[in-house]
């Protein structure tokens, strides 16, 4: 009964926030966002799989809608403890005019998991991509992402929640350095065999002309896997 709650109330939260439409300007330092996504994950055999997620999120004190992306990729897992996916991500995002534009974003991902100390595991994640954009003025990049994650052997209460700590540092070129940064909190859960959650704090860290501006963000997912 408790697992239908938890799964109730993150369905609700999803569907709430897809109800709100607004368009949005650039948001202040220091903002509270939503990001919500779904995503689906199919396991062909041990060394293939396919995963697909849609991604939506609101700024401005969690009330403008203002970003969407679509996510499809391939994972081929070469050993062990490697998976390399290539994917395809397609953005619409709003800019500070109010006007909706399209960026596409092929990637690559190259992704490596271990046990450390105590059966704690952790994943180290590079993505190299090549953004596209369809607005004026913006010149197609390429775009490094370095993610990792720790995550804890606990499987707590019966919906298995399982916490875990990750940071993702972004670099790009023509710009010097890192340039952003996303440190989260989180905590995965199981409601069924194929039907997983996920529900995380993040403090997004941008560099805008020498001034590091925060985002305060809260993430839920909900994810079918079979």
């Amino acid at each position: 009964m408790r697992r239908l709650f938890y799964f109730g109330m993150i369905c609700f939260v999803g569907v709430m926030s897809a109800g709100v439409i607004y368009s949005a300007p650039a948001y202040k330092d220091g903002d509270w966002q939503l990001w919500n996504d779904e995503a689906l994950k199919a396991s062909i055999n041990d060394k293939f799989g396919i995963f697909a997620e849609q991604e939506f999120r609101w700024g401005d004190g969690m009330r403008q809608y203002y970003y969407e992306h679509s996510h499809i990729q391939l994972d081929f897992k070469t050993l062990n403890w490697l998976t390399i996916s290539p994917a395809i991500r397609e953005i619409y995002e709003i800019n500070s005019k109010e006007a909706w534009y399209w960026e596409s974003e092929p990637q690559i991902n190259i992704t490596g998991s271990w046990k450390v100390f105590n059966d704690w595991s952790f994943d180290a994640r590079a993505r190299i991509e090549y953004r596209i954009f369809e607005e004026p003025g913006k010149n197609d990049v390429w775009r490094n992402r370095d993610k990792f994650t720790l995550k804890s052997p606990w499987k707590l209460s019966p919906l298995k929640l399982n916490p875990y700590i990750a940071d993702e540092i972004f670099f790009q070129e023509k710009k010097d350095g890192i340039y952003e940064n996303r440190l989260w909190l989180g905590m995965g859960m199981q409601f069924c065999k194929n039907i997983k959650g996920d529900l995380y704090c993040m403090l997004k860290l941008e560099d805008k002309n020498g001034d590091w501006w925060s985002t305060n963000v809260l993430g839920v997912q909900l994810k079918f896997e079979f």
